[in-house]
């Protein structure tokens, strides 16, 4: 997987290799994030697009379907018409579930046989605009929303006009598109992308997954309904909710797939999720404890349990993990890069990973030395360069990386040293 970055955000230029684990390395405001939230809109957006396109229409027209049906209900209560109309729509409704084997001129031409009359032309006229709106079309808003979303309506450089370029290449198959002031133009080109993406910047987020108060829960939804809450955000949270297989061979190819990371996942915590979803126990503990009130650094590691566990997490899949090392203490930093390193190699996962900490991007080279995951890896440098940022790769020499992120501790040895004379 190769993906190309021309005039986004902060990004000048950049090409980025994802075959395995890629480790961008690179201070704070470097563009790190701006390649992530690419990444997913890409995936968020052409992940199965025939299947959204075919369920957004039929939302659309069933919406204006049931608009119909109600008046319709009322008409023949009032004028005893022997018409039944509550089943000839349903019957449309029902059919529409089937998306390719309905035409849209099969649906037009039930509707003009039912309904010919000239005060349900208008209901007529609105399913025909729906139905004319190409697959193209409704794929490429899917883009343009997410983007907005994720770049907050400035997906374009700021402090430039110049013509925004992405590109994403899967073996021989390849995506591409520009952005021009801020919209998106030209897209091309398809990848069957079968697997969701998994985009995970803040774990503290599962508080309000498991929030069983419903103002909370009504104002998350009016948080995403709104445009204010990241795409990825929620992505999320839908992924988290799913529930685990109840097949009992899926469970136990589960347990013993992810035996050696379970083994990991016990240094840090020894208790299990109880049936409400919301609270924890160990086995010897009779009390319950509210996930909200765990540690920030140990929500990182239930997060990726819940994930691996209701199979989010899979084989061939991608995953964005946003500086994870910010809510972890050294010890765990290292625990929860062996975890990653483990988790690419089990299941041929695409990670692509930021970090500003250089303590986690050693233990992320130590790990992948171990486990014979090295020719997987690849290393990138992010760095500020005035209105726009520079990413060099640095796979076959990270000392630059190192040098750049120890920066600040040289800077206090300078100043005690100093104080020392």
């Amino acid at each position: 997987m190769k993906l190309s970055i021309t005039n986004i955000a902060k990004i000048k230029d950049v090409d980025i290799e994802i075959n395995g684990l890629t480790v961008l390395a690179g201070e704070n405001n470097s563009g790190k994030s701006t390649i992530g939230k690419v990444l997913f809109a890409i995936f968020q957006s052409f992940n199965n697009p025939k299947s959204n396109f075919y369920r957004d229409r039929q939302q659309s027209v069933s919406r204006e379907l049931n608009e119909l049906q109600l008046e319709l209900s009322m008409k023949r209560l009032s004028e005893d018409i022997d018409i039944d109309f509550d089943n000839i729509i349903s019957q449309i409704i029902s059919d529409f579930d089937k998306f390719d084997q309905v035409k849209n001129t099969d649906i037009i031409e039930v509707l003009k046989d039912t309904y010919s009359t000239e005060g349900y032309q208008e209901k007529l006229n609105s399913v025909k605009k729906i139905l004319s709106i190409s697959e193209e079309t409704v794929i490429n808003g899917f883009l343009q929303r997410t983007l907005d979303l994720e770049f907050n309506g400035q997906i374009n450089s700021v402090f430039s006009r110049d013509l925004g370029k992405v590109e994403l290449k899967i073996k021989e198959s390849r995506i591409s598109f520009e952005i021009d002031e801020n919209k998106v133009e030209n897209v091309a080109g398809v990848i069957p992308l079968a697997t969701d993406i998994v985009y995970i910047d803040n774990p503290l987020i599962i508080e309000n997954f498991v929030d069983s108060h419903s103002f909370t829960r009504t104002l998350i939804k009016n948080l995403e309904n709104s445009g204010t809450m990241r795409a990825h955000a929620q992505q999320l949270e839908v992924q988290f909710e799913r529930e685990p297989s109840s097949n009992i061979v899926d469970l136990t190819l589960i347990k013993n797939r992810f035996e050696g990371i379970e083994q990991l996942l016990s240094k840090v915590y020894d208790w299990d999720l109880i049936s409400d979803n919301q609270h924890i126990k160990t086995t010897e503990q009779k009390n319950k404890l509210n996930i909200k009130n765990i540690s920030s650094g140990m929500k990182s590691f239930y997060l990726i349990k819940k994930l691996i566990e209701n199979g989010t997490i899979k084989e061939n899949g991608t995953i964005v993990l946003d500086e994870p090392e910010v809510h972890l203490h050294p010890e765990w930093q290292l625990i929860y890069a062996e975890i990653i390193v483990l988790l690419q190699k089990e299941l041929g996962l695409h990670i692509l990973l930021s970090t500003h900490s250089p303590y986690f991007l050693n233990a992320i080279e130590v790990f992948s030395k171990k486990y014979g995951t090295e020719d997987k890896c690849k290393y990138y440098l992010s760095e500020n360069n005035g209105y726009y940022s520079t990413i060099t790769e640095m796979t076959d020499g990270n000392e630059p990386i190192y040098k750049k992120l120890a920066a600040p501790l040289q800077y206090l040895e300078n100043v005690r040293f100093s104080e020392d004379d």
